[in-house]
């Protein structure tokens, strides 16, 4: 469960995002938009960029290959996680 706390992390931030406009909130999402673009931190996004913008992009890193190729955007990847993470907790709370 130890591989999933990256990404989980990473919604968070990006969930603060869309829920509140604050400077913290706007710098912690342009911190993991540019981790899951694979791009330097020094680099810059582009002016507007938003949240959707991110979720409709092809998953690049922080998610396996095997999720990469089976997912074609962030917010399926995403969609997939919580899904494995939901039935993952039930099996758990079942035995």
């Amino acid at each position: 469960m130890q591989a999933y706390l990256e990404p989980l992390q990473a919604a968070i931030k990006i969930r603060n995002r869309v829920a509140h406009n604050s400077q913290k909130c706007r710098e912690d999402f342009k911190k993991v938009a540019k981790v899951l673009l694979a791009l330097q931190s020094t680099a810059k996004l582009t002016q507007g960029y938003s949240v959707g913008d991110l979720l409709k992009t092809k998953p690049i890193a922080m998610f396996s290959n095997k999720i990469k190729a089976k997912y074609p955007t962030y917010f399926e990847a995403y969609c997939g996680l919580f899904t494995y993470l939901a039935h993952y907790i039930v099996a758990k709370e079942q035995r």
